[in-house]
């Protein structure tokens, strides 16, 4: 005998939440790698791994791949300054004196810089007030 439909749903949600449980006790139970306060052994940070020599492709390389990436995925504003000058946010942030985070933020629009700060990135940028101003 088949059962009612507010029977099955309720059956359906029922087993739907056992299996929500199962699977936030299993996640509950892992280990949050962010607690830790040294690298495991055998494992290196990703700072050290990218300054060897070996493995880091050349500065000339990335500096094209950025400025080949702001033209194809039509980066505009400040991003595209900093990708057509060939810099990541954590290099151009280093060279003006402030933090990743911060660029970030300029970047997204959620902050605008001080009149200081738009001169250290006009510098580091190699560009003109007004190509810096069009971005804000």
């Amino acid at each position: 005998m088949r059962g009612s439909a507010s029977s099955i749903w309720v059956g359906r949600s029922q087993s739907k939440q056992r299996s929500n449980r199962a699977i936030e006790m299993r996640f509950r139970h892992t280990v949050d790698f962010r607690s830790f306060q040294a690298l495991p052994e055998g494992f290196v940070s990703l700072d050290d791994l990218m300054s060897r020599d070996d493995v880091r492709p050349a500065d000339e390389l990335m500096r094209q791949a950025r400025a080949d990436l702001a033209q194809k995925r039509n980066v505009t504003g400040l991003a595209r300054l900093r990708l057509d000058a060939g810099m990541s946010q954590a290099e151009l942030a280093k060279k003006i004196g402030t933090s990743q985070p911060r660029l970030s933020q300029w970047e997204r629009g959620d902050e605008k810089p001080s009149l200081e700060n738009l001169k250290r990135l006009r510098e580091a940028l190699g560009v003109t007030y007004d190509q810096i101003m069009e971005c804000f």
